[in-house]
């Protein structure tokens, strides 16, 4: 059988990239080096580009909420077997157009394939390639881009291949009261993350979970149209078409309406599959009839230590579906489960979590065990009883042999 296997949110955010500065260039190869093992048994890897390669000219991350990585970063996530990668986020416009087809170029120079994103406007043919005896279409769009936030200005349409307009809200959200305390008496104006470090160290609340809510299906059409045409000029070259959204509700456990349109449409529209990012947390996993989609397989490479997390539902863990295809379907879909760890002052690493050591402390393997019990709750709808909690994979969905975990 073919092994495709799907990774989330890969981030370069001041943390990771402070403590991966060598000298004049980067070292990232400790981000992905204990997770590469469990990569290279896929035959194909997909990930989920959070951030630019804008160039050192356009300013490396120095900020939240507006990414720049260097290019060593995407060489590193080469390097680490992913095959491709989605370009349609909302930050791949964080260094504006000439930074979103810079990171095309560089891309293409190292050899990761890519799409979502176009160096021209205009209509664009389907990605799709060879795996194994099978051709597979990878369908990448994102529900919007920070680009009308950061530049005051919208860009010409095109070039991101998008779900709805930048011009429509994204999240519905309470009407911001008056002014905290905390911002009337800075006599200076702080930078974001100040700001939150501040509120979050006086017990304040500091973020909220996002409403994925907002939908005018009237509004939703042009662009769901685009999708269409798209998913049914891939359908007629390819076996295989697998839906790679950048949607949802930041931190919020629950696909909101917009999510669930777009599932409905795709479902319609007649893709094999949807894994989908963006939330920055694990959202659940169903099957409807033989098309398994995940709403959210949450992060791969997220500081754990950003100031702005929401820690209740785990932004640390994130899986790693793996879809196993043969005759042309996909047969079987299983998941792995890894975590990010992160110690003071030092790299980011990803592990899965059957490689992780938790030493003699029974309290840090029972940690581990109620963090793995809850994700998988969450991606499955069922409790994980068994006798081994920790596993490399586990099961979703299996057309060829029924069983339960």
């Amino acid at each position: 059988m073919i092994k495709v296997s799907f990774i989330g949110d890969i981030m370069c955010e001041p943390l990771m990239l402070k403590a991966s500065k060598q000298g004049e260039r980067y070292d990232f190869s400790g981000v992905f080096c204990n997770v590469k093992e469990l990569l290279s048994e896929s035959d194909y890897v997909i990930g989920n580009l959070e951030t630019p390669l804008a160039g050192i000219e356009s300013k490396y991350t120095h900020e939240l909420f507006s990414f720049n990585a260097p290019d060593e970063f995407a060489e590193a996530i080469k390097d680490a077997g992913i095959n491709y990668v989605s370009t349609a986020t909302n930050h791949c416009m964080d260094r504006g157009i000439e930074g979103l087809k810079r990171t095309i170029n560089v891309l293409d120079n190292i050899g990761l394939s890519h799409d979502g994103t176009h160096k021209d406007y205009g209509e664009h043919e389907p990605f799709i390639t060879t795996i194994g005896d099978m051709s597979v279409a990878i369908i990448s769009f994102t529900y919007g881009t920070n680009y009308a936030v950061h530049h005051r200005a919208l860009p010409e349409k095109g070039y991101v291949d998008l779900l709805h307009s930048d011009t429509d809200p994204v999240y519905l959200v309470k009407k911001a009261g008056k002014k905290s305390w905390v911002k009337k008496l800075l006599l200076k104006p702080l930078k974001i993350e100040h700001i939150t470090a501040i509120k979050k160290s006086l017990g304040m609340t500091y973020n909220i979970p996002r409403q994925d809510d907002y939908l005018n299906e009237e509004e939703a059409t042009p662009y769901f149209n685009n999708l269409k045409r798209k998913i049914e000029k891939a359908r007629e070259k390819a076996d295989i078409v697998m839906f790679h959204p950048h949607m949802g509700g930041q931190f919020n456990p629950q696909p909101g309406k917009f999510s669930e349109y777009t599932v409905k449409k795709a479902l319609e529209f007649g893709v094999d599959a949807i894994i989908a990012s963006h939330p920055h947390i694990v959202q659940k996993a169903v099957v409807y009839g033989d098309v398994p989609v995940f709403y959210s397989v949450g992060n791969f490479s997220m500081s754990p230590n950003s100031v702005y997390l929401l820690h209740e539902n785990l932004p640390e863990y994130g899986i790693i579906p793996h879809l196993y295809m043969r005759d042309r379907k996909i047969a079987k879909v299983t998941f792995s489960i890894i975590k990010m760890i992160e110690e003071r002052n030092k790299q980011l690493s990803v592990f899965p979590i059957d490689k992780i050591v938790c030493g003699e402390s029974d309290t840090e393997n029972i940690e581990l065990e109620n963090a793995v019990k809850k994700i998988y709750n969450t991606v499955t709808g069922k409790k994980l009883i068994a006798d081994e909690i920790i596993r490399s994979e586990y099961l979703l969905y299996d057309n060829i042999h029924t069983r339960d975990c």
